[in-house]
């Protein structure tokens, strides 16, 4: 599965397992296969995710959106 977060100033990409988002109403945890979705990122919650390496890591964001598909997750944001 693949995360691409796109901000203002850049644009990264992961090869994930999963990736831990903050909504208004809660988290979410998507894995490959998820249901198609959009989502708001809650202000000020990190995303955190797991590499295929096994690694564990996270980005903190002002705000966002998420595009969930059953491949790829994309969030558009502003980072600090």
């Amino acid at each position: 599965m693949k995360l691409h977060i796109i901000m203002p100033t850049k644009k990264e990409q992961y090869e994930i397992v999963w990736v831990e988002l903050y909504t208004p109403v809660g988290s979410v945890v998507i894995q490959p296969e998820h249901a198609p979705t959009i989502m708001t990122l809650k202000k000020d919650e990190p995303i955190t995710f797991k590499l295929k390496t096994g690694k564990q890591e996270s980005v903190n964001l002002m705000h966002g959106v998420a595009h969930v598909t059953r491949k790829d997750v994309t969030i558009i944001a502003h980072a600090h």
